[in-house]
């Protein structure tokens, strides 16, 4: 059992009467006997990308060793030592690939609605797809928990976006501020990121400041009380040992309290300023890499534990100069319309130079952060790279590209979940229909729900169901009319196979 600050202030008030707090709560599960939680990852980072994967791109090849997984139903597993180097799938270049053991890719996710097919990316995670469904997004879920900030944090998440010359567009994070959905967009310039992070408090920051030295003025009180109380000759030695402890706790508490949310620790590593940069076009990849250092000293100064990093805007129509064989005159937006062989080539350098941008964050996080345990920021750490489109041409948003890494003792890595339920016949044509094709729409078997992704990882980080869901919307993110074409089973359960 977790204490917070208010049942230790409450305990205060009721040892004044002269309650004592129990030991059993302060001492936590373990001194009771029971076996200690497993280790939960203590930071969320969502990457994202825009226009879909092309399938035959994104996905290794369909001839490897499955097997079932745990005896779930349409539910199959291989192992990525199994894929042959250096690369996993022509997307997923080998600076990626050489972390395939703490990595999970997943195939098989759909989003149900048969119309969420619109630029919209906050439904990557929010799990409400269609556009004007603004609803609060599991970052923010994070953010605002104190699973992941039992103490005020410096920034309760951080939100960062590589975009270009083109006109600003729904982010992929909502947070919810007094019950109205708010808008988070990423900072687009690194040097600014930079100064924010390691110059100057937020205003979330400073809000919390004052809610802590509230805190503080009221130990004070409660301390003195104590120590008067000490005193007293009427009290019993026993007693006199109950305040004594009860005055340690509090003196600890305070020191705790003392600690300033904005101060990154002395040995993080903090980077030297990156330069301005215009944000055109011939400047983004700079601007990408710059983007991913701040992130990743962020994270090794403690400075947030939630993140979101968009390699560019929902409708991206960047011509990406630094690609393989670029520039691309027609833009990423135009070459996932144009169902031509030469097109799908083209993105797939496109996806390659997002590959290698995450490939650098895993890199940078790849360092040791637990001397004695050898446990390194990375593996401390949940990432999740999505898109708010499919493997597909078509813009609609069944089977949805999912690569995980990190999560260590909490994700299954070193694995290819594949959920698509390939014993389906139909003939019937439209957006959720699964005849398998590989050059016409995109279309793929039909698989799970994607809002099951959603609830795992929310599981992952240590919540439960009762910290995020809303009255009469369990599991998250909107379960609307899939034309019954999808067996929902328990909304609040975890993918199979994916959690340790």
């Amino acid at each position: 059992m977790r204490v917070t600050r208010r049942q230790l202030l409450t305990g205060a008030g009721a040892s004044f009467l002269g309650l004592p707090l129990l030991r059993s709560v302060l001492a936590g599960p373990d001194a009771r006997g029971r076996a200690p939680a497993p280790r939960r990852p203590k930071r969320f980072i969502f990457v994202f990308s825009a226009n879909g994967q092309p399938r035959k791109l994104w996905f290794p090849s369909d001839q490897l060793p499955f097997q079932s997984v745990d005896g779930a139903a349409d539910a199959r597993v291989a192992s990525l030592a199994a894929l042959p180097q250096p690369e996993l799938s022509p997307t997923l270049v080998p600076e990626l690939s050489r972390f395939r053991d703490q990595l999970v890719l997943v195939r098989g996710l759909d989003v149900m609605q048969l119309n969420a097919w619109g630029h919209y990316a906050p439904k990557v995670l929010s799990g409400w797809p269609l556009q004007g469904q603004y609803r609060r997004t599991l970052d923010q879920v994070l953010a605002q928990s104190p699973v992941l900030y039992p103490t005020p944090p410096a920034h309760r998440s951080l939100h960062l976006l590589a975009q270009g010359p083109q006109s600003l567009e729904d982010p992929v994070s909502v947070a919810e501020i007094d019950g109205v959905a708010t808008l988070i967009h990423g900072l687009q310039h690194p040097d600014e990121a930079f100064r924010r992070l390691f110059s100057s408090p937020t205003a979330a920051a400073l809000g919390d400041t004052r809610r802590v030295d509230s805190e503080r003025r009221i130990l004070d009180r409660v301390l003195g009380q104590y120590l008067a109380l000490s005193g007293d000759p009427r009290l019993g030695s026993e007693d006199r040992q109950r305040l004594a402890a009860h005055a340690t706790l509090l003196d600890d508490l305070e020191r705790r309290l003392l600690v300033s949310p904005t101060a990154p620790p002395t040995t993080c590593g903090k980077p030297g300023a990156p330069p301005h940069r215009e944000p055109t076009n011939a400047n983004m990849a700079a601007t990408t890499e710059a983007h991913i250092d701040v992130l990743a000293a962020a994270i090794r100064c403690d400075l947030t534990r939630v993140a979101t990093l968009q390699l560019c805007s929902s409708t991206d129509i960047r011509p990406y100069p630094e690609a393989e064989h670029g520039p691309f005159e027609a833009g990423h937006h135009l070459l996932t319309h144009i169902t031509v062989p030469e097109s799908e080539v083209k993105l797939g350098y496109i996806n390659r130079a997002f590959a290698r941008s995450v490939a650098r964050l895993l890199e940078q996080l790849d360092a040791v952060e637990e001397p004695d345990t050898g446990r390194t920021f990375l593996d401390n750490t949940l990432i999740y790279w999505g898109n708010e489109f499919g493997t597909n041409y078509s813009h609609m948003a069944s089977g949805m590209p999912v690569l995980l890494a990190g999560g260590k003792d909490v994700l299954r890595t070193g694995r290819y979940l594949d959920y698509r339920r390939t014993g389906l016949q139909f003939t019937a044509r439209g957006p959720y229909v699964n005849e398998l094709t590989d050059d016409d729409g995109g279309y793929e078997w039909r698989g799970r729900p994607y809002n099951q992704l959603l609830v795992s990882l929310l599981l992952a980080m240590g919540l439960t169901p009762a910290d995020w869901e809303r009255p009469d919307e369990p599991g998250f993110g909107s379960y609307g009319d899939s034309g019954g074409a999808y067996v929902l089973g328990d909304p609040r359960a975890p993918l199979p196979g994916l959690l340790v």
